[in-house]
């Protein structure tokens, strides 16, 4: 991808993504109704002249043949996102926060959708569509860092249902890395696994999420978190007691835990 503001803006143009200009050093575009931009009112030359600081944007969704932006807002989902989300090549963000941006692109696209915590904690995963636009690279962040890519290929095609599963799966281990230390993580590896496995969850499955949490959550003992999901469903094999959503609401509180079942449509 070059370096040039109006090279890019072309490069993009050709991927079948309507440019928009926007302020240097902002997130704000300098036309008005960018939202109804589309490649066809597009004119390269015009938005982009030589010799003018601009940022790059992207108008996302069907105005760019259902480019969407998966925005990871915290530290926790840019750890596992490799883990969870499908493998795209388009991923850009900054020095202070890398990987950041997953680019994809889908045949339906919808609105766009934050994952927040319900403990105030802020926005976790943002599903970015329909009537957004996102600041892309050569850009220049408004703290001054350079907007880069980390894979500059282009986006990967993903069905719209699947890729918005995994964003919601993302955010759930998110959510619960953040809350992790809230009390026995043995305990929480328990309650956690036993939560999936009455919500029909299939072991690898499980155990997959539980790493996953682990890893976001800077866990270093995963090989017990993991006994203990094998544990547990060895316990529930054997028709013993084994701790789930009770508990596992006691330890990280009702909200988390409703916001995790909503997510993972995990039922009552």
């Amino acid at each position: 991808m070059s370096n040039s503001i109006k090279q890019a803006a072309q490069t993009y143009y050709d991927l079948g993504m309507t440019p928009i200009p926007v302020k240097f050093k902002d997130k704000k575009p300098t036309i008005s109704g960018w939202q109804n931009r589309t490649l066809n009112n597009t004119d390269i030359a015009i938005d982009f002249p030589e010799g003018v600081k601009r940022n790059i944007g992207i108008v996302l969704g069907t105005a760019s043949g259902g480019i969407v932006d998966i925005d990871l807002d915290c530290i926790e989902a840019v750890r596992i996102a490799d883990r969870i989300l499908p493998e795209t090549g388009m991923i850009f963000g900054r020095d202070s926060s890398p990987n950041s941006h997953w680019i994809y692109r889908v045949s339906s696209c919808s609105a766009g959708t934050k994952y927040s915590d319900p403990t105030g904690g802020g926005v976790l995963v943002e599903y970015r569509g329909n009537g957004g636009q996102t600041v892309f690279p050569p850009s220049i962040h408004t703290s001054g860092e350079p907007i880069t890519f980390s894979n500059d290929g282009e986006p990967a095609e993903v069905d719209h249902d699947e890729l918005l599963y995994s964003v919601k799966r993302l955010a759930a281990a998110s959510l619960i890395a953040r809350h992790w230390g809230s009390g026995s993580r043995h305990e929480l590896a328990l309650a956690l696994s036993g939560a999936l496995f009455r919500a029909g969850w299939l072991d690898d499955d499980v155990e997959d999420f539980v790493e996953s949490v682990c890893i976001a959550a800077g866990d270093g003992d995963i090989k017990d978190r993991l006994k203990a999901v094998r544990d547990t469903q060895a316990a529930m094999d054997n028709g013993k007691a084994a701790t789930g959503f009770t508990r596992l609401s006691q330890l990280l509180g009702e909200p988390v835990v409703n916001r995790l079942s909503e997510w993972l449509n995990l039922g009552d």
